[in-house]
């Protein structure tokens, strides 16, 4: 899976924004 986009799945979860996957 590239980081991008897990980034963005990251970004679109407001609930994951506290994991430091960026």
């Amino acid at each position: 899976m590239d980081f991008v986009f897990v980034c963005v799945l990251v970004g679109e979860a407001e609930w994951l924004m506290f994991t430091p996957i960026c």
